[in-house]
Protein backbone atom coordinates (compact mmCIF):
# COMPACT_ATOMS: atom_id res chain seq x y z
CA UNK A 1 0.00 0.00 0.00
CA UNK A 2 1.34 3.44 -0.95
CA UNK A 3 1.88 6.14 1.68
CA UNK A 4 -0.82 8.24 -0.02
CA UNK A 5 -3.28 5.35 0.25
CA UNK A 6 -2.48 4.90 3.94
CA UNK A 7 -3.06 8.61 4.50
CA UNK A 8 -6.39 8.50 2.68
CA UNK A 9 -7.51 5.50 4.75
CA UNK A 10 -6.52 7.24 7.99
CA UNK A 11 -8.26 10.42 6.82
CA UNK A 12 -11.48 8.50 6.11
CA UNK A 13 -11.43 7.00 9.62
CA UNK A 14 -10.93 10.45 11.13
CA UNK A 15 -13.74 11.97 9.04
CA UNK A 16 -16.20 9.20 10.02
CA UNK A 17 -15.20 9.70 13.64
CA UNK A 18 -15.91 13.43 13.36
CA UNK A 19 -19.38 12.70 11.95
CA UNK A 20 -20.07 10.34 14.86
CA UNK A 21 -18.92 12.88 17.44
CA UNK A 22 -21.05 15.65 15.92
CA UNK A 23 -24.14 13.42 15.81
CA UNK A 24 -23.55 12.36 19.41
CA UNK A 25 -23.20 15.93 20.68
CA UNK A 26 -26.32 17.05 18.82
CA UNK A 27 -28.55 14.16 19.86
CA UNK A 28 -27.31 13.76 23.44
CA UNK A 29 -28.59 17.23 24.33
CA UNK A 30 -32.01 16.27 22.92
CA UNK A 31 -32.08 12.96 24.79
CA UNK A 32 -30.92 14.49 28.07
CA UNK A 33 -32.28 18.05 28.45
CA UNK A 34 -30.11 20.17 30.69
CA UNK A 35 -26.91 18.46 29.61
CA UNK A 36 -23.98 20.45 28.24
CA UNK A 37 -21.23 19.29 25.92
CA UNK A 38 -17.99 20.53 27.51
CA UNK A 39 -15.52 19.42 24.86
CA UNK A 40 -15.13 17.44 21.65
CA UNK A 41 -11.65 16.19 20.76
CA UNK A 42 -9.93 17.62 17.71
CA UNK A 43 -8.73 15.53 14.78
CA UNK A 44 -6.11 12.90 15.77
CA UNK A 45 -6.17 14.08 19.39
CA UNK A 46 -5.34 11.69 22.23
CA UNK A 47 -7.69 13.33 24.74
CA UNK A 48 -11.22 12.18 25.59
CA UNK A 49 -13.51 12.03 22.54
CA UNK A 50 -16.37 13.87 24.25
CA UNK A 51 -16.90 15.29 27.74
CA UNK A 52 -20.43 16.13 28.91
CA UNK A 53 -21.80 17.81 32.02
CA UNK A 54 -25.07 16.30 33.24
CA UNK A 55 -26.83 16.42 36.62
CA UNK A 56 -23.74 17.99 38.13
CA UNK A 57 -21.50 15.14 36.94
CA UNK A 58 -18.66 15.15 34.44
CA UNK A 59 -19.13 12.26 32.00
CA UNK A 60 -16.48 11.12 29.56
CA UNK A 61 -17.21 9.16 26.38
CA UNK A 62 -15.26 7.21 23.81
CA UNK A 63 -17.11 7.23 20.48
CA UNK A 64 -16.70 4.75 17.64
CA UNK A 65 -18.43 4.75 14.26
CA UNK A 66 -19.24 1.98 11.83
CA UNK A 67 -20.98 1.81 8.47
CA UNK A 68 -23.34 -1.03 9.43
CA UNK A 69 -24.16 -3.61 12.12
CA UNK A 70 -22.00 -6.30 10.48
CA UNK A 71 -18.90 -4.11 10.28
CA UNK A 72 -15.94 -4.10 12.66
CA UNK A 73 -14.18 -1.52 14.79
CA UNK A 74 -10.61 -1.43 16.03
CA UNK A 75 -10.94 -2.23 19.73
CA UNK A 76 -7.27 -2.90 20.46
CA UNK A 77 -4.02 -2.11 18.65
CA UNK A 78 -0.35 -2.56 19.44
CA UNK A 79 2.89 -1.73 17.67
CA UNK A 80 4.95 -4.93 17.46
CA UNK A 81 8.36 -5.96 16.22
CA UNK A 82 9.57 -9.46 15.53
CA UNK A 83 10.16 -11.23 18.82
CA UNK A 84 7.77 -9.08 20.84
CA UNK A 85 5.22 -10.76 23.07
CA UNK A 86 1.71 -9.46 23.60
CA UNK A 87 -1.02 -10.85 25.85
CA UNK A 88 -3.84 -10.31 23.36
CA UNK A 89 -2.21 -11.43 20.14
CA UNK A 90 -0.33 -14.34 21.73
CA UNK A 91 -3.65 -15.55 23.16
CA UNK A 92 -5.19 -15.23 19.71
CA UNK A 93 -2.38 -17.31 18.21
CA UNK A 94 -2.88 -20.10 20.75
CA UNK A 95 -6.64 -20.15 20.18
CA UNK A 96 -6.15 -20.10 16.41
CA UNK A 97 -3.55 -22.88 16.23
CA UNK A 98 -2.70 -25.33 19.00
CA UNK A 99 0.87 -25.68 17.74
CA UNK A 100 1.81 -22.04 18.32
CA UNK A 101 2.74 -20.24 21.53
CA UNK A 102 2.94 -16.70 20.25
CA UNK A 103 1.79 -14.35 17.52
CA UNK A 104 5.28 -14.41 15.99
CA UNK A 105 5.15 -18.22 15.90
CA UNK A 106 1.85 -18.03 14.02
CA UNK A 107 3.24 -15.53 11.52
CA UNK A 108 6.24 -17.78 10.91
CA UNK A 109 3.99 -20.80 10.39
CA UNK A 110 2.31 -18.95 7.51
CA UNK A 111 5.61 -17.65 6.16
CA UNK A 112 6.57 -21.25 5.34
CA UNK A 113 3.93 -21.13 2.60
CA UNK A 114 3.92 -17.42 1.75
CA UNK A 115 6.96 -15.20 2.37
CA UNK A 116 4.95 -12.05 1.60
CA UNK A 117 3.40 -12.55 5.05
CA UNK A 118 5.32 -11.12 7.97
CA UNK A 119 6.82 -8.08 9.65
CA UNK A 120 8.11 -5.19 7.51
CA UNK A 121 11.74 -6.25 8.01
CA UNK A 122 11.15 -9.88 6.98
CA UNK A 123 12.56 -11.06 3.68
CA UNK A 124 9.92 -11.20 0.97
CA UNK A 125 7.50 -8.77 2.63
CA UNK A 126 6.72 -5.99 0.16
CA UNK A 127 4.17 -4.02 2.17
CA UNK A 128 5.81 -1.34 4.31
CA UNK A 129 3.27 -1.94 7.07
CA UNK A 130 3.77 -5.72 7.03
CA UNK A 131 1.23 -8.32 6.04
CA UNK A 132 -1.13 -10.45 8.13
CA UNK A 133 -3.10 -13.33 6.54
CA UNK A 134 -6.79 -12.66 5.94
CA UNK A 135 -7.54 -15.98 7.66
CA UNK A 136 -6.60 -14.54 11.07
CA UNK A 137 -10.16 -14.40 12.38
CA UNK A 138 -11.83 -15.83 15.46
CA UNK A 139 -15.19 -16.30 17.11
CA UNK A 140 -13.68 -18.27 20.01
CA UNK A 141 -15.70 -17.22 23.09
CA UNK A 142 -12.77 -17.49 25.50
CA UNK A 143 -10.56 -15.24 23.39
CA UNK A 144 -13.38 -12.76 22.76
CA UNK A 145 -14.09 -12.62 26.49
CA UNK A 146 -10.41 -11.91 27.20
CA UNK A 147 -10.34 -9.21 24.54
CA UNK A 148 -13.53 -7.59 25.86
CA UNK A 149 -12.14 -7.52 29.41
CA UNK A 150 -8.96 -5.80 28.26
CA UNK A 151 -10.92 -3.26 26.20
CA UNK A 152 -13.04 -2.37 29.24
CA UNK A 153 -9.92 -2.12 31.40
CA UNK A 154 -8.38 0.28 28.88
CA UNK A 155 -11.52 2.45 28.74
CA UNK A 156 -11.69 2.70 32.53
CA UNK A 157 -7.98 3.51 32.79
CA UNK A 158 -8.50 6.31 30.25
CA UNK A 159 -11.28 7.73 32.42
CA UNK A 160 -14.13 6.87 30.04
CA UNK A 161 -17.46 6.40 31.81
CA UNK A 162 -19.27 5.40 28.65
CA UNK A 163 -18.66 3.94 25.22
CA UNK A 164 -20.77 5.17 22.32
CA UNK A 165 -21.28 3.27 19.06
CA UNK A 166 -22.59 5.29 16.12
CA UNK A 167 -24.09 3.34 13.20
CA UNK A 168 -23.99 5.33 9.96
CA UNK A 169 -26.53 3.00 8.31
CA UNK A 170 -29.23 3.90 10.85
CA UNK A 171 -27.98 7.22 12.20
CA UNK A 172 -28.35 5.97 15.78
CA UNK A 173 -25.92 5.93 18.69
CA UNK A 174 -26.03 3.32 21.43
CA UNK A 175 -24.40 4.02 24.79
CA UNK A 176 -22.74 1.49 27.12
CA UNK A 177 -21.38 1.80 30.66
CA UNK A 178 -17.70 0.92 31.17
CA UNK A 179 -17.94 0.47 34.94
CA UNK A 180 -16.01 3.66 35.67
CA UNK A 181 -17.85 5.97 38.07
CA UNK A 182 -21.61 6.03 38.60
CA UNK A 183 -23.97 4.88 35.85
CA UNK A 184 -26.30 7.89 35.97
CA UNK A 185 -27.49 7.26 32.38
CA UNK A 186 -28.64 3.71 33.29
CA UNK A 187 -26.84 2.28 30.25
CA UNK A 188 -26.18 -1.41 29.74
CA UNK A 189 -22.63 -2.77 30.21
CA UNK A 190 -20.10 -2.74 27.38
CA UNK A 191 -21.46 -5.24 24.81
CA UNK A 192 -20.12 -8.62 23.82
CA UNK A 193 -17.85 -9.09 20.81
CA UNK A 194 -19.12 -11.56 18.21
CA UNK A 195 -15.95 -12.09 16.15
CA UNK A 196 -12.57 -10.52 15.57
CA UNK A 197 -10.26 -9.98 12.61
CA UNK A 198 -6.54 -9.50 13.26
CA UNK A 199 -5.03 -7.13 10.71
CA UNK A 200 -2.48 -4.37 10.17
CA UNK A 201 -3.57 -0.86 11.05
CA UNK A 202 -1.87 2.13 9.48
CA UNK A 203 1.73 2.27 8.33
CA UNK A 204 4.81 0.60 9.74
CA UNK A 205 7.53 2.52 11.57
CA UNK A 206 11.18 1.46 11.88
CA UNK A 207 10.44 -2.15 10.91
CA UNK A 208 7.49 -2.37 13.31
CA UNK A 209 3.97 -3.52 12.49
CA UNK A 210 0.85 -1.94 13.89
CA UNK A 211 -1.37 -4.94 14.72
CA UNK A 212 -5.06 -4.42 15.40
CA UNK A 213 -7.97 -6.45 16.69
CA UNK A 214 -10.96 -5.41 14.59
CA UNK A 215 -14.08 -6.73 16.30
CA UNK A 216 -17.77 -6.79 15.57
CA UNK A 217 -19.50 -5.22 18.59
CA UNK A 218 -22.92 -6.65 19.38
CA UNK A 219 -24.97 -3.48 19.78
CA UNK A 220 -28.04 -3.75 21.98
CA UNK A 221 -31.44 -2.08 21.49
CA UNK A 222 -32.02 -2.40 25.25
CA UNK A 223 -29.44 0.21 26.23
CA UNK A 224 -29.60 4.00 25.90
CA UNK A 225 -30.03 4.92 22.22
CA UNK A 226 -30.65 8.13 20.32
Amino acid sequence: MLVSELFEADQARVDIGAVAQAAFARNFKKKFPGSRVVSISKRSSQVADIVVRYQGERLQFEIKARTGPDETNVVYAKTMRRGDSNKVFDAFARSFNDNTDSFCDLIDLYRKEDTSVGFPEDEGVKNSSGKIPWEFKSDDPDFLSLLRSLVIKHLKAHGDNYFGLYDLSTGTTSIYFTGHGENILSAKPYPKLTFVQIDTYGGGYKNSMRVAAKANIAASSKTVTF
